[in-house]
């Protein structure tokens, strides 16, 4: 099932853990920021995922 029939909380949920994935991956250097973000299909909007930002703050 695609992310758009996702609820948007699962779709927040699925976000976070990519860039948690991606953080701890020890080929991306730690000084690198990551953000997540959903794209809005409807708008053409990005809607940032805040807790996934903050999860992918450079250490």
């Amino acid at each position: 099932m695609g992310d758009r029939f996702r609820p948007k909380h699962a779709q927040a949920k699925s976000v976070l853990s990519d860039v948690e994935r991606i953080r701890n991956n020890s080929m991306v250097p730690s000084e690198i920021p990551i953000y997540g973000y959903i794209y809005d299909c409807k708008t053409g909007s990005l809607v940032e995922v805040p807790e996934a930002t903050e999860a992918g703050k450079a250490r």
